[in-house]
């Protein structure tokens, strides 16, 4: 937009007229014209843009899990947090990541709970939504082992016949489970002797017999293995030969 025309002046000057142009130049934004600078800019200051608006941020989570390994079953215990800088926490949601039913509500607790039954690998999420509907997640990974299993008593062979000849034999004991095995053993005959009598785990028990006060034909007798992981029954058989006795006739 051009300037307004510039007034003329006559100014007297030993009898010459001298014609003065003045030249005035106006801002059109200071004229209140509403037409824009030259510069091209808003007339605000900057580069046209509102440099207040910024973008939402979404919430901050922590997790904290103790402990995070063990054996089935595995209690742990949870402390979750949440912030948001720039507005407020509108929901949680805690998945304990083996199909159990998660934890909602508006706020995280000061302490969760959660019980982990089965071995395998899991992982705990934290979730929080705020108020412009933005997420924010944390997660904690879990690791259950399988429980060791109880101590199970083996025995072998259940059965052992010497004869009419051998005096000694034997029979094995295994622990057929995970856990510590305490066993002992008994006999239940006087001519019956067993070596070792008690152990831990596998062993080996060596069963000897004395004929002498047997009758002839054949005798049996058992070993009874009593244990933290069981009992069982090994029986004995042995035999005497009727010529090594003495005939006595009246």
């Amino acid at each position: 937009m051009s300037s307004p025309a510039a007034p003329l002046r006559r100014v007297a000057r030993s009898g010459t007229s001298v014609v003065v142009l003045v030249v005035v130049l106006v801002c059109c934004s200071c004229m209140g014209c509403g037409g824009p600078p030259a510069d091209g800019s808003n007339g605000q200051g900057g580069d046209g843009n509102d440099s207040s608006a910024t973008t939402p941020e979404a919430p901050q989570v922590t997790l904290e899990v103790t402990p995070t390994s063990g054996q089935a079953p595995l209690d742990v215990a949870v402390v979750a947090r949440a912030t948001d800088g720039d507005g407020q926490i509108a929901s949680v949601q805690l998945d304990w990541g083996d199909e159990t039913a998660a934890f909602e509500g508006a706020a995280f607790p000061a302490t969760l709970s959660h019980t982990y039954a089965v071995a395998g690998s899991y992982a705990v999420t934290a979730t929080a939504t705020d108020n412009d509907a933005l997420e924010g997640t944390a997660v904690a990974a879990i690791q259950v082992s399988a429980a060791p299993s109880p101590a199970q008593l083996g025995v072998s062979p259940l059965a052992v016949d010497l004869g009419t000849d051998d005096t000694t034999a034997s029979f094995s004991i295994s622990n057929d489970g995970d856990e510590e095995l305490t066993w002992s053993c008994s006999e239940s005959e006087s001519w019956l002797t067993i070596a070792p009598i008690t152990g831990t785990n596998a062993g080996q028990v060596t069963v000897t017999v004395d004929r002498s006060d047997l009758d002839a034909g054949a005798t049996e007798g058992t070993v009874t293995v009593q244990s933290s992981g069981g009992n069982a029954t090994v029986t004995v058989t042995v035999s005497r030969d009727p010529g090594g006795l003495d005939v006595v006739i009246d």
